[in-house]
Order: C-alpha cells, then structure tokens, then sequence
C-alpha cells in the first residue's frame, strides 16, 4: 500500500509539473511549436500559428484551420475553426466554423451551445450577439441578458441597451426590463440619463424612463461632445431658423452659428460652411440654415451643386440642399466642364448635368 502511495504521489508530481512548466512559441521551418525554458522542444513545429499559453492550453493553427492544444500537444477542440479571438481579460475566445461563431473559455470548453451569425467584441462582460436573423445580449459566462428576437440590439456600456423591434426603437436594461418605450423613429445613446429621440421626422429629448424632457420640435440634433465652455457634454441642435446647444441634462443653450461651430468656411457671397463634429451643413448671412448639418464631408460647389455624402453613399445637392441625384452612388467627384466622375455598384462613369434634377 505505502509503495503505491508513493507511485501515486510520483505521478501526480509529474503531471502538475508538466501542467505548470513554462513553454514559449518558436519557429522552425516556417512553422510554429513549443520549447521548455532551457530550449527543448515539447511540441513539435506543425502549426502555421499559434497563441502563447494561458494555463494549460492554447489555440494553434494547422491547415488552414484553428483549434485548442494542451502542453502536451493533444487536441482538446479539432481543428475546425476558420477564425478566433481571444479575450484575455474575460477569458473566452470567439470562434468561427463553417460561418458561425461559438463561444469558449480559455481551456477550451464551449460556454454556450448555441451558434450565433454574429458575437460582437466584449463591452463591460458583455456581448451582443445574432441567431436566425435577431439580436440579443450574452454576458461573457454565455448567459442570456436579453434573448434574440430584436431586429437589431446596440449595448454601449452602463445598464441601458438600445433595441429595435417593427422598425422602432426603444431602450431595456441590462436585466431585460422595459426602460424606454420601443415607438420612436430614431434614437441616440445615453449621456447620463438624456439621449435624443425622433418622432414624426422630428427629434427630441428624453429621459432613461422614456419621459420627454425638450419637446420633438428639432430638425436636427448632433452627437454630444465634451464643450469647455459649459463644462458639460453638449449636442448641437437646429431648431427652425435658430442653432444652438443642448446640455446633457437637456437644456437648451442658444447660440448663433459663429460660436457653437468647431469650423466655418464662406461657401460664396451668400452662404457659409459650418460643421458640427463631422457633420457638415450651410447658412445665409442671417445665420438661418439653408443646408442641416448631415453630411459627412466639406460641401463645396461646382457648377452650382455639390457632391455630398451620409458616410456611406454619395449623392448631389444644390444650394438650397435639395438632392438632385440620389445618395447612392459608392463614389463621387464635383463637376468640371459638365461632367462629374462617380461609381455606381463598383462601376466607373461619368455624369452629365442632364443626369440631375435640376
């Protein structure tokens, strides 16, 4: 009995020491194994790549294709995933098969057995992920915070989560209670306890209850940025003729335009350029606004219209902001003698003034 005590004992010795001994990527031949601190080699080069060791496992790469091995070199996850991610501060890792993502710990068990289209990076220990077309959210021990059903869910941190459902937005919490109700057109995110909402084409302010604080008068209000002058967060706003600021507690600031814009730029001797953050847009002399403030890049005219873009298709305008072509083009250039380069569906043309809505 006491003999094979000390066996046993042996062999668990050697085992933990094999679990705890130290091993560093190194390459040979254009592949990748594992040596101890004094350079032997413990796992051979066979990999096209690998991850260091957290524990007693690591992913490597073997054609093509990613798994999870021990210090021993066995698989513990087949080599089944075209892509992975790991997250060292939550510990778990993201993997991709076959054009789904899976969610593991760091030693290679699945944390949920569900298959999702999408996981989204880790925000405060949590995730947004898509199944069968919905959204939800996933805490990073693959919990379920909010099960998907949502036709679209955005999480930015804190305890509010930001859904859609029939083509309206809303707000739950973290612990998937109704905080904001899901009516609105649009709505921003959450800066303390204000965000802007739209209804009826046109903004306002409410509260994390859903409660209205400015009333939905706005044809426009920006995204909040830090404003030294008010020591406070602020969104640029237009209301009628009138432009000004809106604190995060959700008072209204009025200012002309020379002193809420970050830029201004005299377009001609009737308009001047201004931008809010990266948004651009054009007023008269009287500071009343011709052009809100929506596009992405600097408005500049030629032949009396201008290419102009939302951040992701370009269109034209002419200088009382009317579009005159479509914002659909992928690319677009201001006319020169008549003609304007664009692209259109990854196709190269040319457009003629005869092409606008003039």
């Amino acid at each position: 009995m006491k003999q094979l005590l000390i066996l046993f004992a042996i062999l668990f010795s050697a085992q933990t020491m094999d679990a705890q001994q130290t091993l560093r990527q190194k390459k040979e031949n254009n592949l990748w194994g594992f040596v101890d601190t004094s350079g032997k080699v413990v796992i051979d080069f066979q990999y096209q790549n690998v991850h260091s060791f957290y524990g007693d496992v690591t992913l490597a790469q073997q054609d093509s294709l990613w798994g999870f091995i021990n210090k021993k070199g066995e698989i513990v996850v087949p080599f089944l995933f075209s892509e992975v991610q790991k997250y060292l501060n939550v510990k778990i890792v993201r993997a991709k098969k076959e054009g789904f993502w899976y969610l593991y710990n760091l030693d290679g068990a699945l944390l949920i057995k569900d298959k999702f289209e999408e996981i989204s990076p880790v925000i405060t220990n949590k995730m947004t992920v898509r199944k069968n077309g919905k959204s939800g959210l996933i805490d990073v021990n693959g919990k379920y915070l909010i099960k998907p059903k949502y036709e679209a869910i955005s999480y930015f941190g804190g305890n509010m989560v930001r859904v859609k459902k029939r083509g309206k937005y809303g707000y739950r919490t973290t612990e998937n209670k109704r905080a904001v109700p899901i009516k609105y057109e649009d709505i921003g995110r959450f800066y303390g306890t204000r965000a802007k909402a739209k209804r009826k084409g046109k903004w306002g302010i409410i509260d994390n209850k859903g409660k209205k604080i400015l009333k939905f008068n706005f044809e426009y209000i920006g995204e909040y940025i830090y404003d030294s002058y008010l020591q406070d967060q602020y969104a640029p706003y237009v209301y009628g003729t009138r432009v000004g600021k809106i604190t995060s507690w959700g008072a209204s600031v009025p200012f002309n335009y020379e002193e809420i814009a970050d830029e201004t730029k005299r377009i001609d001797e009737n308009l001047v350029l201004f931008r809010f953050g990266k948004d651009y847009g054009v007023v008269d002399n009287d500071g009343r606004v011709v052009i809100n403030p929506f596009y992405k890049n600097p408005i500049v005219f030629s032949e009396n219209v201008a290419a102009v873009t939302n951040g992701e298709k370009f269109g034209f305008i002419d200088k009382t902001g009317k579009i005159v072509y479509p914002l659909v083009l992928d690319k677009a250039e201001n006319f020169v003698d008549g003609k304007a380069k664009v692209v259109k569906k990854g196709v190269e043309m040319e457009l003629e003034r005869s092409d606008l809505e003039m």
